[in-house]
């Protein structure tokens, strides 16, 4: 094919894209650069014949195997993974007595606060953890010692227990 015809062509899709991109942008919130992104994504059927020419056939399957094992990628698989609350679980969960809920919650804020891979997602937690404190309080009086221990399975560090310790 001659150039100005694949040119015209690349130009023609991303265009398209970036058009689709502009009209679904109010219902697409998460996208950051919607245009953008709808420019790359019509764009990219065009790309895969001649990125495939240029490295070949196994260098092509590395630049998958990047593109696949990048953060960006995995932290999206993970997500997709995770396997949500059976309905027995949440059950038990919402029956138990005030303290055992509270505990519960604490645990479940711990496990999320190892979990949390971007800053955003840790103030959440931490904003999260800071009402579930003022709750302990309320009930309690005082803080019971399951808030100074850790359950984390991870391997890694503990936290701090009180006294120094």
């Amino acid at each position: 094919m001659p150039f100005e015809v694949v040119l015209a062509s690349g130009f023609m899709m991303a265009t398209f894209g970036a058009v689709m991109g502009l009209c679904l942008r109010s219902d697409l919130p998460q996208v950051r650069r919607p245009v953008v992104g709808g420019a790359v994504l019509c764009l990219m059927p065009l790309l895969y014949a001649g990125l495939g020419e240029l490295l070949g056939a196994a260098s092509f399957g590395v630049v998958v195997l990047l593109a696949l094992t990048s953060p960006w990628a995995v932290a999206r698989i993970t997500r997709w993974m995770r396997v949500p609350l059976v309905p027995h679980e949440t059950h038990a969960a919402a029956t138990a007595p005030l303290e055992e809920a509270l505990r519960r919650q604490w645990q479940e804020s711990t496990r999320l606060l190892d979990a949390a891979s971007t800053p955003r997602e840790r103030l959440m937690v931490v904003n999260v953890r800071a009402e579930i404190l003022d709750d302990v309080v309320r009930s309690h009086g005082s803080l019971p010692a399951y808030l100074w221990t850790t359950d984390s399975g991870s391997g890694g560090g503990s936290r701090p227990q009180p006294g120094g310790g």
